[in-house]
C-alpha cells in the first residue's frame, strides 16, 4: 500500500502533495505507541485554534439577521468594501463567513478571544466596529457609498454682436473676466445692423466637449433676461456661474440707466450683486 501511494506521481489533496511515510518500529515505534502521540498532537492544535482570537461580522435586513464568523480573513476594511460589491449583501455575504447562532456571537463578542466585530444593520443604516474593548457607529451609506465630488466646471463668458444668431457678425467666446467681457460688448459699433449685442454665460465640464456645454445669453441690448435661468437648472443651481452673474449685473448697470430685469431677482442673487458693488 505503502509503494502503491508514493509511486512517482504521488498522491495529492487538491494542490497540495500528501506526504506518506511508513510506521516502524525502528523510527517511530509501535503503533500502540505512535498513535497516542498523534491524538496528543492534534489535540494541542485544535486548542490552539480554539484559542485564536475570532472575528465575526453580523448582517440586518428587513428585520432579518445572519450571523458569521469569518473565514475569509479579510479584515474590516476589505469586508466593508466586499458588502458594498455586492448587489445583494443579505444573501451573498455568506460566501466570506460560516454561519453562526446569535448565541455563539454574542458569546464570541463577549469573551475575551474576540479579534473585531462588525454589524452592518440596513435598517438603521449603521455599522457598529468593536474590537473587544471600544466600539464606534458609523453611517452605513455615507461610508459604503461615498457621494460621488461633482466635477469642477469652468465658467466663462462670451460676447455676440447679434445675440439671436451668435454666427451673424463678431463673436468672442472663453472669456475669464467680467471686465474683458464688458469692454468687448462696448466695443461693437452701435450702428452695427446684425442685431442686439449680447452678453452669454458658458459653463464647461472639463474632460466633456465643447458642445456638451450648457451656455445662454444673460444680457441682451439693454435687458438681463433672468428668467430664462428657471429653464437652466445647470446655470441657475451653479454658485459659481450665478457669482459671475451677480458680478456682470452689478458693472454693467451704470453703463445702462434704462436697463430693465426680466424674471425675479432672488434675495440671494440680490446680495452678491451688492457685494459686488461695494468692491467697485
Amino acid at each position: 500500500m505503502f509503494n502503491a501511494f508514493n509511486n512517482d506521481d504521488g498522491m495529492y489533496i487538491g494542490d497540495v502533495k500528501v506526504d506518506i511515510n511508513p510506521i516502524t518500529p525502528q523510527q517511530t515505534g509501535t503503533l500502540e505507541s505512535y498513535l497516542p502521540q498523534v491524538e496528543e498532537y492534534l489535540a494541542g492544535v485544535r486548542e490552539a485554534r480554539e484559542q485564536e482570537p475570532k472575528s465575526i461580522f453580523y448582517t440586518k435586513m428587513y428585520d432579518e439577521q445572519r450571523f458569521y464568523e469569518n473565514t475569509s480573513g479579510l479584515d474590516v476594511d476589505a469586508l466593508c468594501k466586499a458588502y458594498a460589491e455586492c448587489d445583494k449583501p443579505f444573501v451573498e455575504m455568506g460566501q466570506y463567513g460560516k454561519r453562526i447562532s446569535e448565541a455563539d456571537y454574542a458569546y464570541i463578542q463577549q469573551g475575551d478571544k474576540l479579534s473585531f466585530s462588525l454589524e452592518f444593520d440596513a435598517d438603521k443604516d449603521e455599522i457598529i466596529l468593536s474590537d473587544g474593548e471600544h466600539f464606534e457607529t458609523k453611517e452605513l451609506t455615507e461610508t459604503l457609498f461615498p457621494q460621488k465630488a461633482e466635477p469642477e466646471t469652468k465658467v466663462t463668458l462670451t460676447v455676440a454682436e447679434c445675440g439671436e444668431f451668435h454666427n451673424f457678425g463678431e463673436f468672442y467666446e472663453n472669456i475669464e473676466t467680467v471686465e474683458e467681457a464688458i469692454a468687448k460688448w462696448k466695443q461693437i459699433p452701435p450702428e452695427r445692423m446684425n442685431g442686439i449685442p449680447a452678453i452669454g454665460i458658458n459653463i464647461h465640464t472639463p474632460g466633456t466637449e465643447t458642445y456638451d456645454d450648457v451656455m445662454t445669453d444673460i444680457l441682451t441690448g439693454n435687458r438681463f433676461e433672468l428668467d430664462v435661468l428657471d429653464y437652466i437648472p445647470e446655470i441657475k443651481d451653479s454658485p459659481q456661474a450665478m457669482e459671475v452673474i451677480a458680478e456682470l449685473m452689478a458693472k454693467a448697470m451704470p453703463l445702462m440707466p434704462d436697463m430693465k430685469i426680466d424674471g425675479d431677482m432672488s434675495v440671494a442673487l440680490e446680495a452678491k450683486i451688492w457685494e459686488n458693488k461695494c468692491r467697485i
